[in-house]
C-alpha cells in the first residue's frame, strides 16, 4: 500500500513522533502548498513547539542534559523581555508565527474557509499571541460554521434531484 505524505505524517503523529510528522507534512506542502490537512497538521505541531509541549528539535540519543537546562520548565506564555531573545525563544516565536500565517491563509482561501480544525487552531494561535478578541472571533465563527454544517456533505446529492 502506498501512503501519501499527509497520511505518513498523520501516522507518525499518532505514533507520537512529531518530528517525523513535521518532515512528512513539509513534504506534502512542497507538492501542494494549499493542502488543508497538511497545513492543519503542521500548524498543530508548530503551536505545540511554541507551547513547549514538544521540543523544537529532536533530542540527540543518549545526550546528557546540562545542569543549566535541567531547571523547572518555563511558562510557555511568558517570553523574556530581553531585546535579544535566545535562539530557543526565537525558534518558538517563529513556529507560532508560521502556524498563524499558514492558518490565516488557509481560512481565507477557498480550500479551507470551512475547515473547523483550521479555525480552532487559528483561535489557539491568536490566544498564544495574546490577541484574545481575535481568538474569540475565530471561535464564534467556528461555532457558526458547525451550527450550519449539514449532516452529510452536499457532494452526496446527485444531479437527478
Amino acid at each position: 500500500m502506498i501512503l501519501t505524505s499527509t497520511q505518513r505524517a498523520a501516522l507518525a503523529a499518532a505514533k507520537n513522533h512529531p518530528h517525523d510528522a513535521l518532515a512528512a507534512y513539509e513534504k506534502a506542502l512542497s507538492h501542494y502548498p494549499d493542502h488543508a490537512a497538511a497545513i492543519v497538521g503542521i500548524s498543530a505541531i508548530l503551536l505545540d513547539i511554541y507551547a513547549q509541549v514538544i521540543p523544537a528539535e529532536l533530542p540527540l540519543p543518549n545526550s546528557i542534559i546540562p545542569p543549566s537546562s535541567a531547571s523547572a520548565p518555563t511558562n510557555p506564555k511568558v517570553l523574556p523581555q530581553d531585546p535579544t531573545p535566545s535562539v530557543e525563544v526565537q525558534t518558538r516565536l517563529a513556529a507560532r508565527d508560521r502556524a498563524y500565517f499558514l492558518l490565516q491563509s488557509l481560512t481565507k482561501s477557498g480550500e479551507g474557509w470551512d475547515d473547523s480544525e483550521a479555525w480552532s487552531l487559528l483561535a489557539r494561535a491568536h490566544e498564544e499571541s495574546g490577541q484574545l478578541d481575535r481568538a474569540r472571533e475565530a471561535l464564534w465563527f467556528l461555532v457558526e460554521l458547525e451550527d450550519g454544517r449539514p449532516l452529510r456533505p452536499w457532494s452526496v446529492v446527485s444531479s437527478a434531484f
